[in-house]
């Protein structure tokens, strides 16, 4: 005969139920086997570490990321909400460990909220330009970010540093070298900290072309060229208002190439020779720049024994007038130099003294050649490019 499922009801399913949960728990238990150590991992300095589990063939896993509790990081004040900030900056300061947003500044009260209430900062920690002064009242803002056109750098680094707070300024620092001495004097004054956002020479691969090129293993450099161009578009933006800006492409990129010669020499410029090209028709470029190309040359600092040597070499062969003031070398002055004896007076002709002495005295630094081209056009395309060519 045919098999016939019995029939179900409800009280019979709960007491079939409960009679198997009873059976499985007076049976024999089956014995799982325990972690392993390479699956949990271990805290090892205040952090987990876990084995390698990968083969021979596979590159081992990062370690897991170790953040500092929020309380222990420190806190920025974000000044200014446009694209670096909302796009660059914020995503960023997700993934940091060290560094937290706990403050804003803008001059739009919608997106100030708006921002402040997708990252978690506190409504009381918003602010706009006209009460930014209030962050000196709030211990959260160790730190102030200066996110702000070129022109505006200066004025809110002092009220920064007034505020008693440490400031990170973005690129460049100033409008010009006057406005960048009263920020560091201003800071020092208040005894706070200012540093300009440049990444570059922070990052590992960059740092071993540094060692690489001042250890000499590559030989002595000579010649360093470097481009950067950038695409512009509507001229309706801050970029191309000189009193926003500051200048054109060399300003906005071309100092990318620049600052990364001098970050990987080592060397300042002691020697520049520059042009600049603005095109004809183009309303953008009437008040900065759209090509810059420059060259430069540097030498680098003496070392001590150098400079000792210099000295020694520069007593035997005359007493002109060479003398050290300060950290650097002063030349004798033409009146000296005609008058230039040995130092016993005796022995050569007042001419073949001064002979010997512009021969021997010669710096025995070697040079290296910058050079740069900055641009941004709109000639051949709809859209202006901005570009800088360093050669340095």
């Amino acid at each position: 005969m045919p098999f016939e499922f019995p029939r179900l009801t409800r009280r019979g399913l709960i007491a079939t139920g409960s009679a198997g949960l009873l059976t499985a728990a007076a049976g024999p238990s089956l014995a799982m086997p325990g972690p392993s150590p390479v699956d949990t991992g271990s805290v090892q300095g205040g952090r987990v570490a876990f084995p390698n589990w990968r083969g021979e063939a596979d590159r081992p896993s990062a370690p897991p990321p170790a953040p500092l509790p929020p309380s222990e990081r420190v806190g920025f004040a974000i000044v200014g909400l446009g694209r670096l900030s909302l796009e660059e900056l914020l995503p960023a300061f997700g993934e940091c460990k060290r560094a937290r947003p706990v403050a804003l500044v803008s001059g739009s009260p919608e997106k100030a909220a708006l921002v402040a209430a997708q990252h978690g900062i506190k409504p009381s920690s918003v602010y706009s330009y006209a009460d930014f002064d209030r962050i000196a009242e709030n211990p959260e803002v160790q730190a102030v970010y200066v996110v702000l056109p070129n022109g505006l750098h200066r004025e809110y680094v002092l009220r920064a540093a007034k505020a008693g707070k440490h400031v990170m300024c973005e690129k460049p620092m100033a409008n010009n070298s006057a406005e960048a001495r009263e920020m560091t004097v201003a800071c020092d004054a208040a005894g706070v900290k200012l540093m300009i956002a440049y990444r570059c020479q922070y990052e590992p691969n960059n740092r071993e072309v540094i060692r690489l090129v001042r250890s000499g293993a590559m030989g002595a450099p000579r010649f360093i060229e470097a481009t950067n161009t950038q695409t512009m578009g509507t001229g309706d933006q801050w970029r191309f208002r000189k009193a926003l800006a500051g200048g054109g492409a060399l300003p906005d990129i071309g100092l990318y190439c620049l600052n990364t010669a001098r970050a990987i020499l080592g060397e300042e410029p002691v020697e520049v020779f520059a042009r600049v090209f603005n095109p004809e028709g183009d309303p953008r470029y009437s008040e900065v720049e759209e090509a810059v190309s420059l060259c430069c040359a540097s030498r680098p600092a003496p070392s001590p024994t150098a400079r000792r040597a210099t000295a020694r070499m520069r007593a035997r062969t005359c007493g002109c007038g060479w003398k050290r003031a300060g950290s650097t070398w002063r030349t004798p002055s033409p009146t000296r130099a005609s008058g230039c004896a040995s130092p016993t007076g005796k022995g050569r002709t007042r001419r073949s003294r001064r002979s010997a002495c512009r021969r021997r005295t010669s710096s025995p630094w070697r040079s290296t050649i910058w050079r740069a081209a900055s641009r941004r056009t709109g000639r051949r395309t709809r859209r202006g490019r901005r570009g800088c060519r360093t050669i340095c």
